[in-house]
């Protein structure tokens, strides 16, 4: 997975947008090519707590991180595989260190 628009210091600081592609093989998905299945730490498309994402692979940073927080885990798999893919999903992680 890689950032394509905003930091790409491998850290996340409090209300950052981070714009990412993610690929494995012919498979693709950003900002250009909307869908797939995103989590961040392990939930569709995020949460209040950790983070949202979009389906165009946009993440945006809480305004507070939670304490003891140690990594923002964002994930991209294939939306058609996502609910029956036990061992491919996810295609592609990334891992921020949040920041207050």
């Amino acid at each position: 997975m890689n950032v394509v628009g905003g930091p790409d210091d491998g850290h996340v600081e409090a209300g950052d947008v981070i714009v990412l592609r993610a690929t494995y093989g012919d498979w693709a998905v950003g900002p250009s090519h909307c869908g797939g299945d995103w989590a961040v730490n392990h939930v569709r498309g995020g949460s209040a707590e950790v983070g949202t994402i979009d389906a165009c692979g946009t993440y945006t940073a809480p305004a507070v991180f939670p304490d003891g927080l140690a990594l923002v885990v964002i994930e991209a798999a294939d939306l058609n595989l996502a609910n029956g893919c036990a061992d491919c999903c996810p295609y592609a992680t990334i891992l921020l260190e949040p920041r207050p």
